[in-house]
């Protein structure tokens, strides 16, 4: 709360230790029974309470934990060495029945002070505060926040224990304040002696108030004003009409000054009687007493009647006197530290009108009657002319008509007594106009609507009434009620920032800022700047799920018009950097969306250019992995359409033989199985395929012609050629087996034989062929072939014999003891990867060794296979 500030506060915040203590002390006496805190206070002291049934003893020890011994107890002497301290000077001294602590932490003093009532038993006012010359308002004010905040948070504590009922150890105004800060909607019954009554608030705002002989605004006076209230919170009733249409420090401040007016005149001894007085004459340049007539027929007997002094109005003393605070309006506190060593000028007091003038003006008025009445029974033609302007003067209620008539009755006629007369009706006229005027003020001003123009506007209207009456009696009253609205504008205009109903984002900043531009030191500026970063954060988290929602469905042209919106309200206030990052993610997204649907609808030139263009735009785009396989296919299928254009041409030549066609296009349909030239390759094999059943049947039919003997012996020749060719592999198989089977003795029995056909791993449990390809045809094959080979495999009954991985295979050569040697030089295995625009195969040399690398081939190369299964 205190934040930074000048020296002097910064030198404060250094002893903790005594501010602390400080504190602890302001909220021990806020605890006291039958405290009541001032919400008047206009910033003399930092807590400023009415203590009552309180002996001074009792606070003097309360406030002697923190200051120690007082300075000056009550009924003591002030020392000397204290008569020119600046403290004292500041509180504008020290009576002798008053207490006086002071605690001195570097440059400021801290004080507390106990001014007892002259008039009332243990009613006793205390001040705690600090005093330094040379601090500024503005870290003063840091203190007071400091101070209020402490009360504030320990009100709330004891608020929130009693929310089941009844509120215990709180005064009604504190327990308001703090409903209205909390924006609270129930109903309180108040109690206090035999008076009952019941609050309505709605918001935090006190809308309606009833006891058993009151209502509305009256009855919250009533209830505000009752003594050591008890406080029952109820659930709220309903009502939602404002029937008080008042700022709830509105009415604390009436009804404390109120309550402080019936305390000083219960103590206040009975006012002396006053005789009955007519209005005030208003001087004006015509206006002349007339000399009171002698009446010759009637001669005095004794000496003329003395006439009374006019009376002086007497001085109230010192001890007669009521707490200041209480019933003057506290100077600011620049205004206090002004007068600090100065002596205050006597106030001159109001002019009354003397008792012998109102004698003089009584005896005047009897003698001009009788004067008149003489005149009438003589028939005067003046006293006809005055009668006749009476009767009609009567006879008009317009104000103006009737002032018109005297005026003009007085400016035709000599000076006499029925233009004297007609003067004092004159005057009584424009008194009566001016009381008309200054009520019509007054109900102008509680017409007005309580917002933020209230202050304007009801100054205005005091404005012109004083301007039309400068010399009113009603001055006095007009300058109180201006000096009460202070600040009031500021207090409605926040409210309505802490409730502002149904409005957006934008239309709240702009309410704090037009606050902070009307209050630019407002009292509760930093509330406000706390509101606004508040709200920013908001607005920002809310912006945040709406872009989550409008990607996750892929509505890039949401997204993108989210982000321009947000950029355009709240740029100004925030620093959008991460939104417009999130702006350009959307719009590469949205690019990406739109790049999809173009490059369909162009040739693979064109295609590819868009495709370059976008990740030259977007080089971090996560999309550009898929747009680098797409070019990838879009090269593989520009080399399919090469190779199929070669092969067609080869094809429509006469130099290739029909099964060399075929075993070339089954080559290019195998490497190149998801081109878009396959279609026609496969037409084209289905072709010749059919071409070659014709042959065939053609050769049989040829075959069929030859003579039985010619037949015979070619099939017997053919028969033989078989059986000899068949017999020779079965005995180079066997061979191959035998010689495998001796060598499995050298593994140590790792391998063992399983069937005639094949071996098992006992490290891995895997079965492998005991021949590889190599051992059983002695060839080579490529990989196309070897996939067929295994495919078509059948050892010891099984179907599932397939191609073994890297691993596997590595397993069984580089890992001592080795699988014996066929012979071969490397193995196929099953992993094959596109490289440009063409496949390989990872391979394993069939060298027995246990460090190598890894070698690929490409997969028309000529290989071995070793078959494994699981």
């Amino acid at each position: 709360i205190l934040g930074s500030g000048g020296s002097e506060l910064e030198a404060l915040k250094e002893n903790q230790a005594q501010l602390a203590g400080f504190l602890e002390l302001v909220e021990m006496v806020d605890k006291l029974p039958e405290m009541d805190r001032r919400v008047s206070e206009d910033g003399v002291s930092l807590y400023h309470a009415i203590s009552k049934e309180k002996e001074m003893a009792a606070l003097e020890a309360a406030l002697g934990a923190f200051f120690g011994e007082p300075v000056k107890r009550a009924g003591g002497p002030l020392s000397s060495d204290l008569i020119d301290n600046l403290t004292i000077s500041y509180l504008g001294g020290v009576k002798e029945d008053q207490t006086l602590f002071l605690k001195k932490i570097n440059q400021c003093e801290l004080y507390g002070a106990l001014f007892p009532w002259q008039r009332k038993v243990n009613v006793i006012t205390v001040h705690l505060g600090l005093y330094n010359p040379v601090m500024s308002d503005d870290d003063y004010e840091k203190l007071e926040k400091l101070v209020t905040e402490t009360i504030a948070h320990r009100v709330s504590e004891e608020v929130e224990s009693g929310l089941a009922g009844q509120v215990q150890g709180i005064s009604l105004p504190s327990f308001l304040q703090m409903s209205e800060m909390e924006g609270s909607t129930c109903s309180l019954r108040i109690s206090s002696e035999d008076n009952t009554g019941m609050l309505h608030l709605l918001n935090g705002n006190l809308i309606d108030a009833e006891t058993d002989e009151l209502k509305h605004k009256d009855a919250a006076y009533a209830i505000l004003g009752w003594d050591n209230p008890g406080i029952e919170i109820l659930k709220a009733v309903g009502r939602t009409q404002d029937e008080i249409k008042l700022p709830l420090i509105h009415l604390l401040m009436d009804s404390m000054r109120q309550k402080d007016q019936r305390e000083f005149e219960k103590g206040a001894p009975p006012p002396v009687p006053k005789p009955e007085m007519s209005k005030p004459t208003i001087e004006t340049d015509r206006t002349e007493v007339a000399p009171e007539k002698e009446n010759p027929d009637k001669q005095s007997d004794g000496p003329a009647e003395e006439i009374p002094p006019e009376p002086q109005e007497k001085e109230p003393e010192a001890d007669d006197a009521i707490d200041d605070a209480l019933i003057q309006k506290d100077t600011s506190r620049n205004a206090k530290r002004q007068t600090v060593n100065k002596a205050a000028s006597n106030l001159k007091p109001k002019k009354k009108i003397p008792m012998a003038m109102v004698a003089v003006l009584a005896i005047l008025i009897l003698c001009v009657a009788g004067y008149f009445i003489f005149q009438g029974i003589k028939g005067d033609p003046v006293a006809s002319d005055y009668q006749q302007l009476m009767t009609k003067v009567e006879q008009l209620t317009i104000a103006d008509a009737q002032e018109k008539l005297l005026m003009d009755f007085i400016n035709t006629h000599e000076p006499g007594e029925d233009t004297t007369r007609a003067e004092m009706k004159l005057q009584e006229i424009w008194l009566q106009n001016e009381d008309d005027n200054y009520q019509k003020t007054i109900d102008a001003v509680n017409k007005l609507p309580i917002d933020q123009a209230f202050e304007e506007n009801a100054r205005a209207i005091y404005t012109r009434f004083l301007e039309k009456y400068p010399n009113t009696p009603h001055a006095e009253d007009i300058q109180q009620a201006v000096s009460e609205m202070s600040g009031l504008s500021e207090d409605i205009v926040f409210s309505n920032l802490r409730n502002p109903g149904e409005k957006d984002y934008i239309q709240k900043i702009d309410l704090y800022k037009n606050y902070l531009s009307l209050y630019p030191q407002g009292k509760h500026r930093d509330s406000v700047k706390q509101m606004f970063s508040e709200t920013l954060g908001e607005s920002y988290m809310n912006f945040k799920r709406e872009i989550a929602i409008c990607e996750r469905d892929a509505m890039w042209d949401t997204c993108l018009t989210i982000c321009d919106d947000y950029l355009t309200a709240f740029s100004a206030y925030l620093d959008t950097g991460e939104v417009q990052t999130i702006q350009n993610r959307m719009l590469m997204e949205k690019d990406y969306l739109v790049l999809q649907t173009q490059v369909l609808e162009v040739d693979a030139d064109s295609a590819r250019r868009l495709y370059m263009a976008y990740m030259t735009a977007y080089p971090d785009s996560s999309n550009n992995k898929e747009i680098q396989k797409n070019l990838q296919r879009m090269d593989l299928d520009a080399t399919a359409g090469r190779q199929w254009g070669s092969l067609k041409k080869s094809m429509q030549g006469s130099g290739l033989s029909r099964q060399e066609k075929i075993d070339g296009i089954e080559k290019f349909i195998s490497r190149n199985n998801t081109s878009r030239y396959v279609a026609e390759a496969r037409e084209i094999l289905k072709s010749l395929y059919k071409d070659a059943d014709i042959r065939s049947a053609e050769r049989e039919q040829s075959r069929k012609s030859l003579t039985t003997e010619e037949k015979a012996k070619k099939e017997t020749e053919e028969q033989y050629a078989v059986l000899v060719k068949r017999q020779a592999q079965r005995d180079r198989v066997e061979h191959e087996k035998q010689k495998a089977i001796a060598a499995l003795d050298e593994t140590e029995g790792r391998f063992v034989l399983s069937g005639d056909s094949s071996v098992i791993d006992q490290r891995t449990g895997l079965m492998w062929s005991l021949l590889d390809s190599h051992g059983e045809f002695g060839i080579c094959m490529d990989h196309r072939t070897a996939r067929r080979y295994v495919r078509e495999l059948r050892y010891n009954g099984h179907d599932d014999w397939r191609l073994p991985t890297f691993a596997e295979l590595a397993g069984i050569y580089k890992n001592k003891p080795y699988f014996p040697d066929s012979g071969a030089k490397w193995y196929w295995t099953s992993e094959i990867f596109a490289k440009g625009y063409s496949y390989i195969v990872n391979t394993v040399s069939a060298k027995q060794e246990t460090v190598f690398k890894k070698v690929t081939q490409d997969v028309e190369a000529c290989g071995a296979v070793r078959a494994v299964r699981p």
